[in-house]
């Protein structure tokens, strides 16, 4: 049971408190006369009509209030439509949205056919953006492309059309900007139902304007845009290749890749190969005039021995980036006859320095390499300890097929090399695998690289396996990767090797340790 609770008279803006001639029973417990009820009754009546008038004066006053709210609001807008028209943003010269519009292109990849990302995002936004984005070229001028797939022999080929058109449409706008395009065929692609041709003769129509290209397509498809007479690449700088390995579809993994003639342009400045089957010593490639060479992937060609790689970095003298494999086990040159390149390379090499065991690359700033491990016991010097790069800014390293029971006692490549350098030492960035050296030659790798100032370990062991930086979670180790950007502190050093027997003098007169 609830109790009536009274109402409270107290306040000075109420007249009832003032003129109630009830008013010694307000705020009491009194209990009025049949008579004093009619009285009280007849007391209220005036006061229950005004209560009643104000409501509805209340009601009216807010209905007007929000009829002026409304108005309001629509003076707002007119008032806001006509402040656009003189808003200083469309007095922004359009050379000057182009240029805002250039910056917001991806810098990670390459732009690609989506309507949510640049610059076909720009179409959308407004009649002026569109205009001016379909009229700047350069918006235009990169494409990645993936080739569509359908499922049915039909809707591929409805597909595929649609899709051609797109490029052009695409690449249409360009107006003869240099081009970089990168086509990507797509591993579960089994079956093209005969259309594998369509793209890279797409392609090709604009082969006089393509600067860089970067194609993963299988070897039957790469053939259509390598085998093109390279006076159809006359503005060609950069070329990719990679190769995928597709379940279901026979490739041939780049065999005959060599000799196309697409390596004759005489205008290539960075070649990237992946995965490619071929062997790069054929390629009838201008070799004086490189400044970019990646190879890298798990075909057999992919790797270079110590001697080859010495020659092969003997004829590029030019180079500015340099990402190489090495191996121990010799290769035969496929080519049967004396060629144009092994008669380069046999030429007396002294490159300024007078020394014919030494490659001196005056312009490489970047060095990825997977070292090999060479007999210490031998005369033979590996690879990188015949460089001399005095222009050495970022170092990438990784000493693979290294035993971690046979004592090394003798230099390790990486720190000879650092020794040997005739200049100043100018690494100011270093990636070294944690297993490739003890925490010795480490310490003193770093003592001679006095500009460093970035450094990555990287380690892919298994946590398990190593002495630092392993968590223990619900009684397992993770068996995740690390890959950690740190300090040389000291406990960084536990996360090497552990220490060998490996001791480090200095030999003045060999300029090396021993």
């Amino acid at each position: 049971m609830s109790l009536l609770r009274r109402p409270s008279m107290n306040s000075p803006n109420d007249p009832l408190s003032t003129i109630s001639p009830f008013r010694q029973w307000l705020e009491t417990g009194y209990i009025p006369l049949d008579s004093e009820v009619d009285q009280v009754k007849g007391f209220l009546e005036s006061h229950l009509i005004r209560r009643e008038v104000l409501a509805t004066q209340i009601a009216e006053a807010k209905m007007i209030l929000d009829s002026l709210k409304e108005g309001r609001a629509h003076l707002q807008n007119a008032i806001d439509a006509h402040w656009y028209i003189v808003h200083p943003i469309r007095r922004v010269p359009k050379d000057v949205w182009q240029k805002i519009f250039i910056y917001c292109l991806p810098t990670n990849h390459l732009p690609v056919m989506s309507a949510t990302e640049m610059p076909l995002v720009l179409v959308r936004v407004c009649s002026l953006w569109r205009d001016i984005a379909l009229s700047t070229p350069i918006l235009w001028s990169s494409l990645h492309f993936t080739i569509p797939q359908g499922r049915t022999p039909r809707s591929h080929l409805d597909l595929t059309s649609a899709a051609v058109q797109a490029v052009h449409d695409w690449l249409g706008r360009s107006a003869g900007e240099k081009l970089t395009i990168s086509l990507h065929w797509p591993r579960d692609l089994l079956n093209d139902y005969g259309t594998q041709e369509q793209f890279p003769i797409t392609i090709l129509q604009y082969s006089p304007t393509i600067r860089a290209l970067e194609l993963n397509l299988p070897s039957d498809v790469l053939y259509v845009l390598l085998n093109s007479d390279e006076s159809s690449f006359p503005c060609l700088e950069e070329i990719t290749v990679r190769i995928p390995t597709i379940v279901g579809r026979s490739c041939a993994g780049g065999i005959g890749i060599a000799s196309a003639n697409i390596w004759r342009v005489p205008t290539l400045k960075k070649v990237v190969l992946e995965s490619v089957n071929a062997e790069l010593l054929d390629f009838p490639l201008a070799w004086t005039e490189l400044k970019e060479l990646e190879v890298s992937g798990a075909a057999p060609t992919s790797f270079f021995n110590h001697e080859e790689a010495f020659s092969l970095t003997l004829a590029c003298a030019r180079l500015e980036k340099l990402r190489i494999q090495l191996t121990q086990t010799p290769r035969l040159p496929s080519m049967t006859d004396a060629s144009q390149f092994f008669r380069l390379l046999a030429r007396p090499a002294t490159n300024g320095i007078g020394d014919p065991t030494q490659v001196y690359l005056r312009h490489l700033t970047t060095l990825d390499i997977s070292d090999i491990f060479v007999n210490p016991r031998s005369d033979t010097l590996t690879f990188i300890e015949t460089l001399q790069l005095p222009a050495l800014e970022t170092l990438k390293y990784r000493l693979v097929e290294r035993s971690p029971t046979t004592p090394f006692t003798y230099v390790h490549p990486l720190l000879n090399f650092l020794l040997g350098q005739p200049h100043p030492v100018k690494i100011k960035g270093w990636v070294v695998d944690a297993s490739s050296m003890s925490r010795e030659t480490f310490i003193n790798c770093l003592a001679l690289m006095p500009q460093l100032r970035q450094l990555w370990i990287c380690d892919e062991r298994e946590l398990e396996d190593r002495a630092l930086g392993a968590e223990q979670f619900g009684g397992c180790w993770l068996p995740e990767e690390v890959e950690r950007e740190i300090c040389p502190d000291d406990e960084m050093f536990d996360a090497l090797w552990p220490v060998s027997d490996e001791s480090v003098t200095r030999d003045s007169s060999a300029n090396r340790y021993v």
